[in-house]
């Protein structure tokens, strides 16, 4: 399992059928990079979500549950 301390993004809600969800990512993975960019903090997601619009596919890397570093895409939707 990754440290607490350790960069990264829980993730704590997957909507079914989302991008997240179709990226392959489940409730308690962590985002470790998004679009290049390594996550930091809740900001730094923020600021490079800010970045993008409704339909830009963005790569992902993540750990998943079982410590295994995974790599995908996600095409980005509008929030509600």
């Amino acid at each position: 399992t990754q440290a607490r301390n350790a960069p990264g993004i829980v993730v704590h809600d997957v909507m079914r059928g989302g991008p997240a969800d179709q990226a392959g990512l489940a409730i308690g993975d962590v985002i470790t990079v998004l679009d290049g960019t390594s996550l930091d903090s809740p900001t730094t997601l923020t600021y490079i979500l800010d970045r993008h619009y409704p339909g830009d596919v963005v790569d992902l890397t993540w750990i998943d549950h079982s410590g295994q570093q995974r790599t995908g895409k996600a095409t980005l939707v509008a929030g509600p």
